[in-house]
């Protein structure tokens, strides 16, 4: 799989700090087209379903905060 930046919709980021080597990893949650599928309900209408998986969107030694 390859991730387009231009092409991929972020809907949610966070902080987490990695335990093995204490960096901080920015993650995104974004849609996982690879793990898609359709099916047909009760009511015999054909439903989708698009999974969400968290990526690794960047890698920081720390994290800095600005106070005025």
């Amino acid at each position: 799989m390859q991730f387009h930046e231009k092409n991929m919709k972020v809907y949610e980021t966070e902080f987490k700090q990695r335990a093995y080597d204490g960096k901080w990893e920015r993650i995104g949650k974004i849609e996982d087209e690879d793990n898609a599928y359709s099916f047909i309900n009760e009511y015999g209408n054909r439903a989708a379903h698009v999974p969400f998986k968290w990526v690794t969107l960047g890698v920081y030694d720390y994290l800095m905060e600005i106070v005025d």
